[in-house]
């Protein structure tokens, strides 16, 4: 390195390597170092040289024979704002959020700790080769899973359904069967509040409903738990055209800590449901067993009313609704239910036009 007349420092390599110059600096009479109008080294932070004072000038470092150039000291160039009190310029918080857009902005006030940290994954779906077994219907294979604890029989899936749960749904009993002498629990519930009974119930699996009801009586297993909607398997049962479902039901009923007239969360019950769907067979056997006509809903309907607004006859021999009106007006016993008034002051006359 050398310094010329002219204030210029030059660094010159081999001929092979490139030449470069840095920036020139003024060497004053007072061996002080003189920096250009804008700060090489943090030309962000450090304030423009106008509004530096003369004594600032004067306490500038010297360059001494053995210390070197400051730009090879840039890891250490916020020193010399601190020796010398000038506050770094940064900028402002508000700037910032001008450039984010409005999600990340809301992202930032619901939780400020985390707008650096990394998102967290999604959580992993639980769905194992047991799953697949049983809703495949492989009964081999998954007598060889159970067999080997290849892992927890009752283990969920991201919507909390065990293996159990898929045999149901796949209407495999022979699946079932093995899961249930293996451990398989019949009273876990999915996310929506339901049990492989509910599904059973729901979709009409005569034989997986079967075989969990007999299940639950030998192990003195209480089966009727609602879903998140209050809905129990009674309820469900009424629903499917298959008549096999509710007299089996009602057969278990005594094991179970529910009652015929059972209300859901709009306070409906079973006759209620039996009585939208126009199903005379299911209405007969739930008055059979003791169902409450007079019941009202939420909306202060009867299931007359709700057996009124059904439609016509469609060909299903299960599905009647004038025979059904007959059998709920002879069944009320002189009772004013005819002419009892829903909520909006509706007969059932008026749903039946």
């Amino acid at each position: 390195m050398k310094l010329s007349d002219s204030s210029c420092v030059d660094v010159v390599e081999s001929p092979r390597k490139r030449t470069f110059s840095l920036p020139q600096m003024e060497l004053s009479t007072s061996n002080t170092l003189q920096l250009p109008g804008q700060d090489p080294i943090s030309p962000l932070l450090a304030p423009p040289q106008s509004q530096l004072s003369a004594t600032q000038s004067a306490d500038r470092p010297t360059l001494h024979s053995q210390q070197q150039h400051p730009l090879h000291k840039q890891s250490r160039s916020s020193s010399w704002f601190t020796a010398n009190n000038i506050v770094p310029v940064r900028p402002k918080t508000a700037n910032l959020k001008q450039s984010l857009t409005l999600d990340e902005q809301l992202g930032l006030l619901k939780n400020p700790s985390s707008s650096s940290s990394k998102p967290k994954p999604p959580p992993q779906s639980q769905f194992s080769v047991l799953h697949a077994a049983a809703v495949s219907g492989d009964k081999l294979g998954l007598q060889k899973l159970v067999a080997a604890n290849f892992c927890d029989i009752n283990l969920q899936d991201k919507f909390g359904r065990t293996p159990l749960t898929f045999a149901v749904l796949g209407d495999f009993p022979e699946c079932a069967e093995t899961l249930l002498k293996n451990g398989g629990s019949a009273q876990i519930a999915d996310r929506s509040g339901r049990t492989p009974l509910h599904w059973a119930a729901h979709h009409g699996h005569f034989s997986c409903l079967k075989l969990l009801l007999t299940h639950c009586k030998k192990q003195n297993l209480h089966w009727g738990v609602p879903d998140q909607g209050g809905v129990t398997v009674l309820h469900l049962a009424t629903r499917r055209p298959e008549q096999k479902c509710l007299p089996v039901v009602l057969k278990h009923l005594n094991s179970s800590n529910i009652g015929i007239d059972a209300q859901d969360k709009n306070n409906r019950t079973p006759l209620h449901w039996a009585a939208s769907q126009g199903s005379f067979e299911y209405v007969k056997i739930l008055l059979k067993h003791g169902a409450q006509v007079q019941a009202i809903d939420v909306e202060g309907k009867t299931p007359l009313h709700w057996i009124a607004s059904c439609s016509e006859s469609t060909g299903n021999a299960n599905r009647d609704p004038v025979k059904t009106i007959k059998m709920l007006v002879e069944a009320s016993n002189g009772a004013p239910l005819i002419n009892c008034q829903d909520y909006e002051g509706r007969i059932p006359l008026h749903l039946g036009m």
